[in-house]
């Protein structure tokens, strides 16, 4: 996944900047290819393609694919063609980037050579981690190497090769270097000047995401807030309904962050001045960019519409459920590069349910950590054979408000583990055992516990039906966490309201009115400070409120 090759590489970069006393110093390449679907070699492609164990008749209707390719130009009105490329992959066609990636294995190839003869040496982010040599994802790469000018020569002449057999040209004026602390001014110089790189890493981005983050955290994600800022501006001129504004919230204006809320967890002043310029999107605003009276409060709006709100998202909760569906790929994938990346920096003799913080963690850690808690409040085992769940220490009771055993641990038994709990060779519980040493609340939970017949035991995500995490159910808990778990629900049958075969205008009327102020003059004029008569102009006797107009005329 794109988000494993932001872990590993932020990771990789933030033990680099934090390497200041080691023998050696690193430095990371960011190489930029320079046209680089239009300039793969077809001969290239096929030799990979065969030398990766593809069958030489899959790899003829492939080749067809690729080669029967012709353009055609439109010039001063008179169309020229066709054109037959003889090199190049179709941008916008779904089998390219596959087949990129696969030209990418001969580089891929070359780097590991290199790393295991020892004339290149990759980048650890703590011992017993994994060494980190190339993270490579369609045409954004990174490179990583020792900072001497013999590797950078050797990791030069490995790209020049493959530039020949492949057809792909580095562009070096376009690429960014990035040293550890403990490299020397003149070697930094002499590596520049070796590689032809003049760029800076910090001054670029990874797969769209910020290279490197620093104290200024809000100045970074800035970017987010303006592309927000400049979608909602180009909309306000426009005469949208209610219910168009809702669409254009949910489906483009809420996904403008969500890219980068899968990696980081966005500062809050972000989240807050984000959902904001929501707010007043969807309440209006004015034509000088002002804004106007806001009925209710955001987080209500973020209510679920069956519950009385609109189910607009709320970012933080959002964020941190993104963040949940990371970790647990790495309790689920622990052999994925990032799983064995953080676990043997954060958590080398635990499981991530465990972890500390960390002693100088990196800002992606820091993110999943803050997640962490969603995943404890919904993971627990699926009892298979038993012998990998301790019966104290791991959550694997059927209880949604707590999924541990309650029961004081008895002595002699701390490290017991759950097939003790059954009758040998039986698969059946062994009740005798369990009356006599728990609490009847866990009694009961432990033999509601069906035993299958044989099998693993399963991590599994308590809240969805086929066990596995999604992020819209880690979002309902994030949301049970937070203060928005404060919030009491609107009275009232809305799931019939939003179902209703009416005008969508006459739906947000009625929310309004039931679900929230629709015509409370008295509260207007409270906020605004206006003194003015708020007596109704029809009978000129009462407040013109919700329940005089509706109720009382």
């Amino acid at each position: 996944m794109i988000v494993d090759n932001v872990l590993v590489a932020f990771e990789t970069l933030h033990a680099m900047r934090c390497n200041k006393h080691s023998k050696y110093g690193n430095a990371a390449l960011k190489i930029d290819i320079s046209k680089a679907y239009d300039r793969v070699d077809w001969g290239f492609l096929r030799a990979m393609l065969l030398q990766l164990g593809f069958s030489s008749r899959w790899v003829d209707l492939v080749m067809l694919f690729v080669n029967s390719v012709t353009f055609s130009i439109c010039l001063n009105g008179d169309l020229l063609g066709p054109i037959a490329p003889e090199r190049g992959l179709r941008q916008g066609c779904p089998l390219s980037p596959y087949l990129f990636i696969l030209c990418s294995e001969g580089l891929s190839a070359l780097l590991a050579q290199a790393n295991l003869h020892g004339k290149i040496h990759g980048c650890r982010v703590i011992r017993n981690a994994p060494v980190i040599t190339h993270l490579l994802f369609a045409d954004d790469s990174f490179l990583f190497f020792r900072a001497s000018v013999e590797e950078a020569m050797e990791l030069k002449g490995i790209l020049d090769t493959y530039e020949k057999a492949s057809g792909q040209a580095i562009n070096f004026q376009k690429s960014a270097l990035f040293f550890s602390p403990n490299v020397a001014d003149s070697t930094e110089s002499d590596l520049r000047h070796c590689l032809g790189v003049n760029a800076d890493l910090v001054d670029s981005n990874y797969l769209g995401l910020p290279s490197l983050i620093g104290r200024g955290k809000c100045e970074i994600f800035a970017f987010l807030k303006s592309r927000l800022w400049k979608r909602l501006t180009s909309w306000n001129h426009r005469f949208f309904s209610q219910a168009g504004k809702e669409i254009l919230l949910k489906s483009i204006a809420q996904a403008i962050p969500t890219y980068c809320m899968s990696a980081f967890l966005l500062p809050i002043t972000v989240t807050d001045a984000l959902q904001k310029m929501m707010n007043s999107f969807w309440w209006g605003m004015k034509p000088d960019g002002g804004k106007k009276m806001h009925w209710m409060s955001w987080h209500k709006l973020c209510v679920r519409k069956e519950d009385g709100g609109l189910g607009f998202k709320d970012l933080r909760s959002f964020n941190l459920a993104m963040l949940a569906k990371q970790g647990w790929r790495l309790l689920t994938q622990p052999d994925a590069l990032a799983s064995r990346v953080l676990k043997a920096k954060y958590y080398p003799r635990g499981d991530l349910l465990n972890a500390k913080i960390g002693h100088n963690p990196s800002f992606t850690w820091r993110g999943i950590y803050a997640a962490k808690g969603i995943l404890v409040q919904g993971c627990r085992w699926k009892v298979g054979s038993g012998c990998g769940i301790k019966v104290w220490a791991d959550p694997w009771l059927k209880d949604s408000a707590n999924f541990y055993i309650t029961t004081d641990r008895v002595a002699g038994m701390e490290d017991m583990t759950v097939n003790e709990l059954m009758i040998p060779n039986q698969r059946e519980w062994d009740t005798e055992m369990i009356e006599e040493n728990f609490n009847p609340r866990d009694c009961d939970l432990i033999t509601r516990v069906l035993l299958n017949r044989g099998g693993n035991d399963e991590l599994i995500w308590h809240f969805s039906k086929n066990g596995v995490y999604s992020v819209s159910s880690g979002y309902r808990v994030a949301l049970g966490m937070g203060s928005e778990s404060d919030l009491q629900r609107v009275g009232g049958d809305w799931q019939r309201l939003w179902s209703l075969k009416i005008p969508s205008t006459v739906k947000f009327f009625i929310w309004r009115f039931f679900a929230g102020p629709a015509f409370q003059s008295e509260r207007a004029f409270g906020v605004e400070r206006l003194t003015m008569d708020v007596r109704c102009a029809l009978c000129d006797s009462e407040p013109e409120s919700r329940d005089h107009l509706f109720r009382n005329a």
